[in-house]
């Protein structure tokens, strides 16, 4: 090491510090960019479990009309069945849809088409079974008939929920961070499903009589008490884990339009016995459903706010990959303009000074000319220099006087000072000189 020099100690420092700083800034980009992938994936997933959740919901909506048409009167008949026509066809657009964005899943896993298949033969089970007693005069339309096609209905809404909680997995497994916004968004759509049984079975008590009416009544409650588990856990954790403010708003919509609101009506006619005097079920459905309104807004704001939380996620992992990457291009550009300075500023300049300092030790003392950008310090060294060079041409000046000053002393020792010949001393010697000459000759 003491071998090296100090310039080249400087670039292995340099070096060094950018390596570090890139494996710095290449670790934390690598996690932030496999955050920004896992997120990103997931937005694209949820997207299609949306999908799955609202093919789920129209299943639901459409027992709406369809309990409505088959309580009609045959004045009322024409505008329920124009409802559930509409109603079918939107759910029909769902599943199309549905089928088209999960046909590799469908097509790969059994489980999956097993799923899919069991959807739509009992949603079509059921609505043949509506149909069917759709088409009966209504003196025809027995309670026992109705409630067999409100639950084929249930059930063609189960095999929906059954697809939507295998689809929930496979995104899962293709995007582990989805899984509470998944979890949520699934509970959100089994309370709306939920509350729209609650509606189906008081119109079933309202076609039916007796024992079966206290049959169904215990079915009401079950399903009650299903609701109530339902939305406590959406009250618990939803806010919390999406950190929505109006999300926790609409909860408290929820119960007070909903809880507070709808579901004590539907008690009051499921409990009601003479109910069914006075009610049809298509006055009841056009009272309850509209208090079921903030439970579907619930549903799809716990979709958006599950969609903002992980959008949201990955939009951070993007801006933290971003600023490594800032970070590490600064780290490394501040690296290379202190070596760039210190290699301007202060080790050619030192080189300049060595190369002066042999000059002036050659005898070399003409003025070089001056280093740019050399640092403050250097400039200070070389008006150090200046002033060695001045002093040296000084004493070369002194030097030169004193033997001009030598030589005039001499002449004047060997001259007259009136006559400018030499002196008696001068002649001697030069005597002395020339006869000491031949004498030497004549010895060698």
């Amino acid at each position: 090491m003491s071998r090296l020099k100090i310039q080249q100690l400087q670039w292995i420092g340099a070096v060094a510090v950018i390596m570090v700083c890139l494996m710095m800034a290449g670790s934390t980009i690598a996690f932030s960019l496999s955050d920004y992938l896992n997120y990103k994936r997931g937005v694209i997933e949820f997207g299609r479990f949306h999908t799955a959740l609202h093919a789920a919901a129209t299943i639901s909506r459409e027992r709406g009309p369809a309990n409505s048409l088959m309580g009609a009167s045959e004045r009322e008949q024409a505008q329920f069945a124009a409802d559930l026509k509409a109603s079918r066809e939107t759910t029909d657009k769902d599943i199309a849809k549905l089928e088209a964005l999960f046909k590799t899943e469908i097509d790969q896993s059994a489980e999956m088409r097993s799923a899919f298949m069991a959807l739509k033969a009992q949603l079509e089970s059921g609505r043949q079974a509506v149909d069917a007693v759709a088409a009966l005069p209504r003196g025809e339309r027995s309670g026992a008939r109705i409630a067999d096609a409100i639950q084929a209905m249930f059930r063609a809404a189960d095999r929906a929920q059954d697809y939507r909680d295998v689809a929930g997995r496979s995104v899962i497994a293709l995007a582990p961070e989805t899984g509470a916004e998944v979890m949520l968004t699934s509970m959100a759509g089994t309370l709306r499903e939920r509350a729209g049984r609650l509606g189906s079975y008081v119109v079933i008590m309202l076609a039916s009589q007796g024992q079966a009416r206290s049959h169904y009544r215990a079915a009401f409650d079950n399903e009650l008490n299903r609701l109530f588990e339902v939305n406590a856990l959406l009250k618990t954790y939803a806010p919390v884990t999406l950190q929505s403010q109006a999300l926790a708003r609409l909860l408290d919509q929820v119960t007070v339009s909903y809880f507070a609101g709808a579901l004590p009506y539907a008690q009051r006619v499921a409990f009601d016995a003479n109910a069914s005097d006075a009610l049809t079920p298509g006055e009841f459905t056009a009272k309850y459903v509209p208090g079921m309104k903030s439970t579907e807004n619930l549903r799809e704001l716990i979709e958006t706010a599950a969609l903002n939380s992980l959008d949201e996620v990955q939009q951070k992992s993007l801006r933290a990959m971003l600023i490594s990457a800032l970070l590490a291009v600064m780290a490394v550009s501040v690296v290379i303009w202190l070596a760039y300075v210190l290699r301007r500023s202060l080790f050619r300049p030192m080189l300049a000074v060595m190369r002066q300092i042999d000059e002036i030790a050659v005898g070399n003392l003409t003025t070089p000319p001056p280093i740019p950008h050399a640092g403050r310090e250097m400039r200070e060294l070389f008006l150090r220099l200046d002033l060695l060079r001045e002093q040296q041409r000084f004493k070369r000046h002194l030097e030169m006087e004193r033997k001009s000053m030598t030589e005039e002393l001499r002449r004047l020792s060997q001259t007259d000072a009136l006559t400018g010949l030499l002196n008696r001393r001068a002649l001697e010697d030069a005597v002395e000189e020339l006869l000491a000459t031949p004498e030497a000759g004549s010895r060698g």
